[in-house]
């Protein structure tokens, strides 16, 4: 599964959960809007995935992460770190899909900290 694909999915389900739309309990309206979310281009999901991240995380200083420089790589990559430092319970939730169960991830979050453990090391698997 390619980079792109892989981060497409981690910000779409942010912003799916982020607008409180568990994708098990929709409204019919709720419904088109996760549809909307899981067709918008790589670029349009990152630009609403940063904006609706400023909006519940205003003047968050994020030099205080100490942020390593892979995660720099691009916008999303960028903005799926800063989802993990903030909302690790979140991506400990998620399945990640890309085989990497086989590097022993137990979710989503193990992608982005050593070991899945929130405040921990950084990993480079979320950026590659």
């Amino acid at each position: 599964m390619s980079v792109l694909l892989k981060l497409q999915r981690y910000l779409g389900a942010f912003l799916i959960v982020l607008l409180a739309l568990p994708a098990y309990a929709m409204t019919s309206e709720q419904k088109k809007e996760f549809d909307r979310i899981a067709n918008l281009k790589m670029s349009e999901l990152t630009e609403e995935a940063i904006k609706a991240f400023e909006k519940k995380y205003p003047n968050e200083d994020w030099s205080r992460y100490n942020f390593p420089q892979f995660v720099f790589t691009n916008d999303a990559t960028e903005t799926a770190y800063k989802i993990a430092v903030k909302e690790p319970g979140l991506l400990s939730k998620i399945t990640c899909y890309c085989f990497c169960d086989r590097m022993g991830h137990q979710s989503l979050l193990y992608c982005f900290v050593q070991d899945g453990k929130p405040g921990g090391e950084f990993d480079r698997h979320g950026s590659t």
